[in-house]
């Protein structure tokens, strides 16, 4: 029984013709209350249910249009602090500096709408009442600065304020105090003392969550409803066994109500009835996040303050939820995703221009070459056009986001403030939202339009520039603050609703969820912004965070007593399955417990335990089951080997599955493990018309598994390129361009005839250094000034170690640099040695390689004698770098020799490799030269033998060296124990090549 629903009914029945007004925090809450009444046999005609802020707006109004003064949009108090934040002078500012934290703007406006719903002005605020001097005078300016806008904002949706209660102290009529029970053994908090409620005491058969807090007193009393309580091994398992047993109590779905301690129960409320096709309404509807369109904002947000990556563009292409469609733009989604990974486009503004670019001219080079097919070049023209349509669309996508404000004095450089009009923000803000975003079902409509209407309220801030970054949190700050399509109670509905709301509705049958300490109720944390203390000191009508906790409390025990005609049940979750941990009750639940019991000093584990084993997912009776996949999991469950076998035979995947597990768990090795005999004939790398790189042949030794990936299955990895934006070249890209420069700087010197001279060439070599920096700056721009300036150092100090070595080696002459063969030339091929022709290696015995490859250097040591030289941009470790072949894992230096002698014969007589160098040329290497003999014929073919019977025999085991897969792109392909249990397979007669590779030092 709810006295304050029994007390409306009464007076819509006694003063039918009266007009009775009833406040309400919000105009669902006064239509749910009303159709309540009507349900229950009562016309509540003349019964009006209005808010503080209808009235102050129709009082208000006229002085409000005669001052020129409009309202602003609900909700946009945030937005506004953060505008009034950035306003403030930096220097010195205690709140300015933080204004780069997400919650900062929220936590501000949360504060001064407690000042002034309490009547505090800024001349209101002394010195003496806070712990800083700076506090004060930021909060006393920012408070000012509030005050004197043209506007004002809603009044929250809590227990009434100071303003509040005079606006309703001083309506005319007659003034009839709302009736609400009584909770024994609970005080009315410290600010709802003064209130005008009337208590009715509870009684016990009707309302027996009403003495919660005195359990005892229950004793030997019968009372409606029942109390129910259970625990669930998660989230998604409460909400499952929530759902199965309202399909066991056979109730309509319109009789339940379900009360969430949290948006994310709420959340998971709404998904499982999506998934069951149930009908549901949800009290504070759906985080504008969770949508699509919210989604994709949020991605936008994202892809531009990681400096629009293109790996982050690419993910939320693939996401679906943008609304590409081939019938609009001329091409999909998929395609435009797979179109950027081609391109290898990297972040930057003008990274897309330039990759997207590069591929339509190949594509149209293509297209142009008359040694292709027709259809080839016909093919190659439609992707030149997909291209142009991609870079076309991107183009304008990144043009829509301003760039920061240029110097009018020095158009190319960035102005000190790097600022950005917000409207600009926003204007392209919500023509993303409505041009681009996906919409894919009605919720999906109505986020959107929220979105674009909610966007659109910081028109309200207007002409204000800030720095781009500041910009986009106002758009996240609009996106995470909105919840769309909330509704009321409906006829045939489910109904899911806050704690806060809880038994509103009437519904008989009232389910509690959630119920997780540090869930229910807020935390004892004081105020972000003003300390316990300091508001005391301000006024006495300031909320401390123990009366938020008190008033929290008070009125979610007030709602559960009027709560469920028929039966409440409650539960909570004790385990936390995203974040692997223990979770534990409430003490609201143990109070639930010990008012069920009416035994007043139970304890949790005795609670644990009359609770029993956690609901899971799968339903402890199969017809008890909410889906057939669950009927079918419980049916199974407990069944043993011969369920087992009855799934095996409906589902041969499962079984396959069950198999493989259980022989990758052996000590066998088999085909679940890697063993493909048949794939060795065609991946045999001494087969007619095949072509291995030097590193695939390393790859193969270091890891038979992922060449079997690569070579066999053709899989080739994502290339996420993800930024780190504290580093500006990767270690690959950084390695590149140092290969490059060396090159550009020694055919320099060979031009010329001479050899390296730090006066010749080294102010050449630091402008060609600077102006390959200045173009990578263009092409991926550093994250910030710091980082370029630090790596551009580093980078050209490397280059000038390699060019002080360079002038005082004698011992040798380069006289080739990026020495390609095996593949076709570039047009601008420079290198006499380089050819597109593969060589072929000849060690007898059927050991034939064809390999392709590009030479770092090859140097002149005699007349007649070379030496590879192999560059190394990274770290040295001296272990590394015992031995000859490492297992087969280093065939550089003696394939390079082999191949070498191969291409030096075009110009020399019996030329001879006599060693492989591998040369660390940075500071990070220290200049170390690792120089290995040339090994002979007979060493390498018997190493090259075992890798080559390896593969033949179909011997693809994963690598037993962790340490081999840190930085393994295939590594997302292997389970967790791979390197256990193929080091467990070893000895299995079908790797005895594998273990021969291995023994070769």
């Amino acid at each position: 029984m709810d006295p304050f629903v029994a007390q409306l009914a009464r007076l819509c029945t006694e003063h039918r013709t009266r007009a009775k007004w009833v406040f309400v925090p919000t105009h669902s809450l006064g239509r749910t209350l009303g159709e309540r009444i009507a349900r229950e046999g009562t016309n509540w005609l003349n019964l009006r249910f209005v808010t503080p802020l209808d009235i102050a707006l129709r009082m208000g109004a006229p002085f409000l249009v005669e001052r020129g003064i409009d309202p602003s949009e609900a909700g946009l108090g945030p937005a506004l602090m953060m505008r009034l934040l950035l306003d403030l002078p930096e220097p010195d500012g205690y709140f300015r500096a933080l204004a780069d934290q997400p919650t900062m703007a929220q936590a501000l406006w949360s504060t001064v709408r407690d000042l002034r719903m309490a009547g505090v002005k800024s001349d209101d605020l002394k010195a003496a009442s806070f712990e800083l001097p700076g506090k004060h005078a930021e909060l006393r300016a920012l408070l000012s600065a509030y005050e004197r806008q043209d506007c004002w904002t809603e009044l929250p949706h809590a227990a009434w304020t100071l303003l509040q209660r005079l606006l309703i102290d001083r309506m005319p009529g007659e003034r009839i105090s709302p009736r609400a029970l009584a909770l024994p053994g609970r005080t009315v908090p410290r600010r709802l003392a003064a209130s005008t409620i009337e208590q009715v005491a509870p009684e016990r058969a009707t309302n027996p969550l009403a003495f919660l807090m005195t359990p005892a007193t229950l004793k030997g009393s019968p009372y409606t409803p029942s109390i129910e309580l259970f625990h669930a091994g998660g989230r998604e398992a409460e909400i499952g066994e929530v759902f199965r047993r309202i399909l066991i109590a056979g109730v309509p779905l319109d009789d339940v109500e379900i009360a969430c301690a949290s948006d994310a129960h709420v959340a998971l409320v709404w998904e499982k009835a999506l998934r069951h096709d149930w009908a549901v309404t949800l009290a504070p509807g759906i985080a504008a996040a969770q949508t699509r369109p919210g989604r994709a904002l949020i991605g936008l947000c994202d892809w531009i303050e990681t400096d629009f990556a293109a790996s982050h563009f690419r993910r939320l292409l693939q996401s679906g939820d943008l609304g590409v469609e081939a019938e609009d733009e001329g091409f999909s989604a998929g395609q435009a995703a797979r179109l950027l990974a081609r391109a290898e486009a990297g972040w930057g503004r003008a990274t897309y221009g330039l990759a997207l670019g590069r591929l339509r001219r190949d594509y149209e080079t293509r297209a142009a070459d008359p040694d292709e097919s027709d259809e080839d070049r016909a093919d190659a023209r439609a992707k030149a056009d997909l291209t142009a349509r991609v870079l076309a669309w991107i183009t304008g996508l990144v043009r829509s986001i301003p760039e920061p404000a240029t110097d009018l004095h020095q158009p190319s450089a960035i102005s000190h403030d790097g600022r950005v009009p917000l409207q600009t923000v926003v204007e392209a803000a919500i023509a993303f939202v409505g041009h681009t975003t996906a919409r894919k079902s009605a919720l999906d409509h109505r986020a959107a339009s929220a979105l674009v209407d909610y966007v659109a309220e910081l028109r309200a801030l207007g002409s204000f520039s800030c720095p781009l970054p500041g910009a986009l949190r106002f758009i996240r700050e609009r996106v995470q603050s909105l919840h769309v399509a909330p509704e009321r109670p409906r006829p045939g509905h489910l109904y899911a609703c806050t704690l806060a709301d809880a038994g509103y509705s009437g519904r008989p049958h009232v389910f509690v969820a959630g119920l997780e300490e540090g869930r229910v109720f807020p935390s004892a944390a004081e105020d972000a912004v003003l300390l316990d203390s300091e508001r005391a000191a301000i006024s006495p009508l300031l909320r401390s965070s123990t009366d938020r906790i008190d008033e929290a409390v008070y009125a979610a025990l007030g709602r559960l007593a009027v709560s469920g005609k028929t039966s409440v049940t409650f539960s909570y979750s004790s385990q936390d399955t995203r974040e692997f941990r223990e979770t534990y009750a409430s003490w609201l639940m143990l109070q639930v417990f010990r008012a069920q019991q009416a035994d007043a000093g139970l304890s949790y584990e005795e609670m644990k335990a009359a609770l029993g084993e956690p609901k899971s997912v799968v339903s402890a009776e199969r017809n008890a089951a909410s889906s057939s996949g669950g009927w079918w999991l419980r049916s199974v469950l407990g069944s043993g080997s011969e369920g087992e076998e009855a799934v095996g035979a409906a589902f041969g995947g499962v079984a396959l599955g069950r198999k493989a597990a259980h022989a990758r768990a052996s000590e066998k090795f088999t085909e679940f493990d890697g063993y493909v005999p048949d794939a060795g004939a065609v991946l045999d790398p001494c087969a007619d018309g095949t072509t291995l790189s030097v590193t695939e042949l390393e790859k193969a030794a270091d890891c038979p598994f992922r060449f079997f990936l690569k070579r066999g299955l053709g899989i080739r990895p994502v290339d996420e390129r993800e930024r780190d934006k504290d580093v500006w070249l990767d270690p690959l890209t950084r390695g590149t361009e140092l290969h490059d420069l060396y090159a550009l700087f020694l055919r320099r010197c060979r031009e010329a005839g001479r050899r390296p001279d730090e006066k010749q060439d080294g102010a050449w070599l630091k402008g060609a250094v600077q102006a390959r920096l200045t173009e990578l700056q263009r092409e991926m721009p550093a994250a910030t000034m710091e980082i370029l300036e630090r790596e551009s150092k580093d980078f050209l100090a490397d280059v000038e170690l390699f060019l002080e070595a360079e002038c005082a080696s004698s011992a040798s002459t380069p006289i080739a640099f990026e020495v390609s063969f095996g593949r076709p030339l570039e047009s601008e091929e420079i290198e006499p040695l380089a050819r597109p022709e593969t060589v072929e290696i000849d060690l007898g015995k059927g050991l034939t390689f064809r390999i392709a490859g590009r030479m770092d250097r090859i140097d002149k040591v005699g007349a007649a004698s070379f030496e590879v030289v192999d560059y190394k941009t990274g770290g040295f470790w001296r272990d590394d770098w015992n031995g000859t072949f490492n297992g087969g894992r280093r065939l550089q230096h003696a394939l390079y020799g082999l191949a070498a002698v191969e291409l030096l014969r075009s110009k020399y007589k019996k030329p001879r490799v006599t060693a492989g160098v591998y040369y660390f040329s940075s500071h990070k290497g220290r200049q170390e030269r690792v120089r290995i003999d040339a090994p002979g014929q007979a060493a390498i073919a018997r190493v090259l033998g075992d890798l080559r019977e390896l593969i033949v025999q179909g011997g693809f085991v994963h690598t037993p060296a962790k340490d081999n897969c840190k930085f393994c792109d295939y590594a997302a392909a292997c389970g967790d124990d791979v390197h256990e249990q193929a080091d467990a397979k070893l000895q299995d007669s079908r790797l005895a090549a594998n273990r021969r590779l291995a023994a070769h030092v």
